[in-house]
């Protein structure tokens, strides 16, 4: 486990269920400079919309995983869904004083993430089941027919557990918007 003295004070933490827009949100946060991303450790396979090279993603064998897991590489190690995979969060990365280091995470890590980070902020996206989500999570694989049974769960524990709930909007560029406002009113400083 690592020291929380190495936890960064301006922590970002993004949760909600697959199709909601946390990938799609993160990869223009870094691109526009405004986070550093430490990406989840998983033995999922990778679905058929990832790629390896993803930055919120290490997709890694069963043995790496357990490797890592047992020299204490990850604040926290979860199995979700009732699947065999696990999802390990490494010591999160420091950011530069204009920027905010961040994690995507399900909203069942977050009070693991806020024993190690206290001050961290948690933003979950809404998504209505009956959109996009639901089609997302029952093409992936067999097995995304359980993700979906638990999307209603992961909604509400995420509006629960988050400092800010990111409505919806059919627009993604609308949303990313009031994803930078939010950002813009909770770490001042921030480069936008």
């Amino acid at each position: 486990m690592a020291d929380s003295d190495t936890i960064p004070q301006r922590l970002l933490v993004l949760v909600g269920p697959s199709g909601s827009g946390k990938s799609t949100a993160v990869r223009r946060l870094v691109r526009e400079g405004i986070v550093v991303v430490t990406p989840t450790w998983t033995t999922r396979p990778m679905r058929p919309d990832e790629d390896a090279a993803a930055i919120e993603h290490v997709f890694v064998s069963e043995e790496l995983f357990r490797e890592h897991e047992r020299a204490g590489a990850f604040l926290t190690v979860v199995s979700l869904f009732g699947l065999p995979h696990m999802y390990g969060l490494p010591s999160i990365l420091p950011s530069g004083p204009n920027e905010i280091s961040c994690c995507i995470v399900r909203a069942h890590l977050v009070p693991q993430v806020r024993r190690q980070a206290p001050g961290a902020t948690v933003y979950s996206l809404d998504l209505p089941l009956s959109h996009g989500g639901r089609t997302r999570m029952e093409s992936d694989s067999p097995e995304d027919g359980t993700r979906f049974t638990r999307a209603t769960e992961e909604l509400i524990l995420g509006h629960r557990l988050a400092d800010r709930i990111i409505q919806w909007q059919q627009d993604p560029d609308a949303r990313y918007r009031c994803i930078l406002e939010a950002i813009h009113q909770d770490f001042p400083g921030t480069r936008m």
